[in-house]
């Protein structure tokens, strides 16, 4: 933990659960193999890693009560300039990405009849960019990627709404924190109702109900944390994470999904705040760096998938999705464009959204 309540370990655990995402659950979705595949961690992270968005939800609630909720309630903050703010943040990259992911789509479709990565449906379309760009790809007119070039950016339109819904509430409450905590259990619920009965309505689709329940379950875990001791959380983290992984092990979570977002998310979050963490400037700089990546190779690593396909098919390359080796380096590239863009364009777009 850094002074003045900044937490380095999500820092360290964000950036993992992003490096995570890319490596196994998109690349496997994307080229159909699994390297080393038969390693049983391996096998767990193909299949599963995918889980970790809901940890960035969860985190987004914690911080987003922890930064605003006073100032929201206190009026010092506009609706105007908080959905700005989110805006300039977010929306750049989105957009950047998601016609960074189209353009070679589109080329291969040309080129060869068939999309470059991904099934061929409407997230090759002219469409299915504008609704990214405007932040409308999922959760209002579908529960998936499907209308989004850049598949990870569904969690963007989910967590713009997710953003307004905690404005208006703490709003309304007028300061009162036992109608604001209310108003969060009752959207935990709802989003709890959503994952297991999806309604396939605007706002009311199972992603949208992932979104719910982590956000508004981190907006209380905000208020909870400082009562805990270190050691009491670290501990609380550990026995919930573990006892995840036992009832995965022996098959007794049924909905494996939605107990990774009531159990070893909300665990993985304590067990990353209590830990203790002290490193030399230097070291802490970087640390935070990497919690500023994170978001970057969220989003650039399908498009650089997209990219690689294409060229591996019209230069003739030949590469090995089922090996290790082409996971890494792809991996490696996906790192440095998202270090390039941060310097390039990111950390621009975050001192327009401080100004």
């Amino acid at each position: 933990m850094a002074a003045k309540g900044y937490f380095l370990t999500v820092d360290i655990a964000r950036f993992a659960a992003a490096a995570l995402i890319a490596a196994t659950c998109h690349y496997t979705a994307i080229f159909g193999a699994e390297p080393h595949g038969s390693v049983a961690l391996l096998h767990f992270l193909y299949a599963k890693a995918g889980y970790l968005v809901e940890f960035f939800f969860l985190v987004s609630g914690f911080f987003m009560y922890r930064q605003y909720r006073q100032r929201i309630a206190e009026g010092e903050v506009s609706f105007a300039a908080f959905l700005k703010k989110r805006v300039l943040r977010i929306y750049p990259l989105m957009m950047l990405t998601c016609l960074m992911a189209f353009i070679p789509q589109n080329i291969h479709l040309a080129l060869y009849g068939t999309p470059a990565v991904l099934a061929p449906d409407m997230r090759n379309s002219l469409l299915a960019l504008l609704l990214s760009c405007l932040g409308l790809q999922s959760g209002f007119f579908v529960g998936d990627d499907s209308l989004t070039p850049n598949g990870a950016s569904w969690f963007i339109s989910v967590l713009m709404v997710c953003y307004i819904i905690f404005f208006a509430l703490v709003k309304a409450c007028r300061g009162s924190r036992a109608g604001e905590n209310a108003g969060f259990v009752l959207l935990c619920i709802l989003g709890i109702f959503l994952y297991m009965h999806p309604l396939d309505l605007p706002f009311l689709f199972g992603v949208s109900g992932r979104g719910y329940l982590s956000f508004f379950l981190g907006c209380l875990m905000s208020q909870g944390f400082c009562s805990l001791g270190g050691r009491r959380a670290i501990a609380l983290g550990c026995m919930g994470m573990l006892a995840y992984i036992a009832g995965y092990r022996f098959d007794l979570l049924g909905n494996d999904i939605l107990m990774f977002a009531l159990l070893f998310s909300p665990s993985l979050l304590l067990f990353t705040l209590a830990l203790p963490l002290s490193p030399g400037e230097r070291a802490a700089a970087c640390i935070r760096l990497l919690g500023k990546l994170s978001f970057s190779v969220f989003m650039w690593n399908i498009p650089l998938y997209a990219w690689a396909a294409l060229l591996d098919r019209y230069l003739g390359l030949g590469l090995d999705h089922g090996s290790l080796k082409n996971l890494l380096c792809l991996n490696a590239a996906i790192l440095l464009v998202s270090i390039a863009g941060y310097y390039l364009f990111e950390r621009r777009w975050d001192k327009s959204a401080k100004g």
